[in-house]
């Protein structure tokens, strides 16, 4: 699964801001998690970021918010 990354970015809670410097991409942009999309592995050529753990909670906050999935405790 892949995540397409873009300099508009929109105040969404699909949208994970990643900045220079501080998530290893080159300008301000942001991962559109609401067009998540799968890929063949052949297909990709590299890695464009390695994100933090923190990073990866807000992935993972913004794909569940995307796909509806709601805590089973709640």
């Amino acid at each position: 699964m892949v995540a397409p990354l873009t300099t508009t970015i929109r105040r969404i809670p699909t949208a994970v801001r990643l900045e220079p410097g501080v998530d290893g991409v080159d300008r301000r942009c942001v991962i559109s998690l609401d067009n998540i999309m799968p890929v063949r592995r052949d297909w990709l050529d590299g890695y464009i970021a390695d994100l933090s753990r923190e990073k990866m909670r807000e992935v993972d906050q913004a794909i569940r918010y995307a796909l509806d999935l709601r805590d089973q405790r709640s």
